[in-house]
């Protein structure tokens, strides 16, 4: 099913004053869904990316911010991107803070051995008392944040005001890899494109582009598109190769096409929210060794994962940053912590049964 995934707004701070910031996201959004309403866009979900909100915001300020515009809108779900860097005086809240509204997503930026110590004491170690769901909603970004409509690991990082869009469109590539045509896929980015222009007309609000990445949901799995390149089950020889292709596929298509493109537009590996992976994962045809390797090839490799108890979060974090050393592009990861052991089927409130993974 082809359709905007996301439409995401992105929100200036400027100031360290909570009331403007609420006004004007609140503003913007009624806008944003008159606009769309008007020219007959339905976005999938609809998004607020904030920027790492000044230090002296306090917490309970934060949550202020984020329920006053959530209980603004009755006839949709809001999710707000809430990014906090390592030393913010708040990090160590940020698993309370998605525990107390599941409309927040964050992420914290990652570049040296001390936040990797950081995050494995006092972000991880807490999802005993928290609970498994929280972690969906969390991400670490290795070498800094990139702007993009992707949950979690994203931040307003121009500070600038506008809005962007994801799209769900694996099954049209899947034809298009098939067949032999890109048409069906150009013509659907192309009025993705003009509507979302249409829109910036009636908002007067910029538009900043589309994240062409490529992700899967449920049962339009990437993981499949991968195999159909390789010709053979994802994971064998040549998996890499596939991936590099689509990467290579995906950016071709928006220099053809001349859109303005904003965000990772790379092939996306999400466990859970990928049927067939999530099949894979299940019985140790994919590993998380597996996976890692993929992250040297696209930005979340290692995504919607969960995790068994026996696993060292501080040195598996570090593998991550060397990751990201030696790629030197920005990498990010989404893992969920658990009791269990590799093999288990979990139950994730938004996304359903996934399994842990084997190490």
């Amino acid at each position: 099913m082809a359709l905007i995934r996301a439409f995401a707004l992105h929100i200036p701070v400027t100031e360290p004053k909570p009331n403007k910031i609420i006004e004007m996201s609140i503003r913007l959004l009624d806008g944003a869904t008159r606009c769309c309403k008007a020219v007959g866009c339905s976005p999938w979900t609809w998004r607020i990316v904030f920027p790492p909100l000044p230090d002296d915001i306090e917490y309970q300020d934060v949550k202020r911010i984020a329920m006053e515009i959530y209980s603004s809108f009755s006839n949709i779900d809001v999710l707000m991107a809430i990014p906090f860097k390592i030393d913010s005086p708040h990090i160590d809240k940020i698993v309370n803070l998605i525990y107390e509204n599941s409309y927040i997503y964050s992420s914290t930026v990652c570049n040296n051995e001390t936040c990797v110590q950081k995050i494995a004491s006092s972000i991880y170690s807490k999802f005993k008392d928290i609970g498994i769901d929280v972690y969906t909603n969390f991400a670490v970004a290795f070498g800094s944040w990139v702007e993009s409509p992707y949950f979690p690991a994203t931040a307003n990082t121009s500070n600038n005001v506008g809005f962007s869009c994801s799209l769900r469109y694996v099954d049209l590539v899947k034809k298009s890899l098939v067949d032999g045509n890109e048409n069906d896929v150009s013509k659907f980015i192309i009025s993705i494109d003009s509507l979302l222009k249409s829109i910036s007309s009636c908002m007067m609000v910029p538009y900043l582009g589309i994240d062409a990445s490529l992700s899967p949901w449920l049962n339009e799995s990437v993981a499949e598109i991968v195999e159909i390149l390789i010709g053979d089950r994802l994971g064998s020889l040549g998996s890499f190769n596939a991936i590099y292709i689509l990467n290579r596929y995906i950016r071709e298509l928006i220099d053809k096409l001349k859109i303005k493109s904003i965000g990772y537009n790379e092939v996306m590996l999400s466990v859970a929210e990928d049927l067939l992976l999530n099949e894979y994962v299940s019985d140790g045809r994919i590993r998380l060794k597996d996976l890692m390797s993929f992250s040297l090839f696209c930005v979340p490799g290692v995504d919607m994962i969960a995790m068994p108890h026996q696993v060292d979060y501080r040195r598996f974090l570090l593998d991550m940053l060397t990751i990201y050393r030696v790629k030197k592009i920005s990498t990010a990861l989404r893992v969920i912590p658990t009791e269990l052991e590799s093999g288990t089927k979990i139950i994730l409130r938004r996304f359903g049964e996934t399994y842990v993974i084997h190490i």
